[in-house]
């Protein structure tokens, strides 16, 4: 695995404003990290190549060092809930598949043009036992 910063051309809006850290594994997947109150992770399955979209290639977690009511990270709350320290999907806590396909800024809906749109499909394949149902829109 091999570290490699952020490129200082990079057009991405979203790693450019929260200055990750990337790592790339053999198979081409990025992680990325950014530490606020709980360490945000982004897994990309194909790294750098498209679409880069949240809930078809890229995925978010976050690693909680306490128990929370909520945690939000600048786009919205992302979790709520969180009964003890450990890792969590963007989106635990919503307490309805309804809410994880529709939340306005977040929601796992491909017909959302909100920059976060997909971000709580990771929420949405745990809240489903780690499947993928027909109503996933990606």
């Amino acid at each position: 695995m091999n570290a490699v910063p952020l490129d200082p051309d990079s057009k991405d809006p979203i790693y450019d404003r929260y200055h990750y850290t990337r790592y790339y594994l053999e198979d081409g997947t990025a992680l990325s990290f950014n530490l606020t109150e709980a360490l945000k992770i982004e897994v990309d399955l194909n790294g750098d190549k498209g679409p880069n979209k949240y809930g078809r290639d890229r995925f978010i977690y976050y690693l909680c060092f306490k128990k929370m009511d909520y945690f939000n990270y600048g786009a919205g709350t992302v979790l709520f809930n969180i009964p003890k320290a450990g890792l969590y999907p963007d989106g635990y806590g919503v307490k309805n598949r309804n809410g994880l396909l529709n939340e306005h800024n977040r929601g796992c809906n491909s017909n959302n043009d909100q920059s976060c749109n997909g971000a709580f499909c990771t929420g949405l394949i745990m809240f489903d036992g780690w499947e993928i149902k027909d109503d996933y829109n990606w």
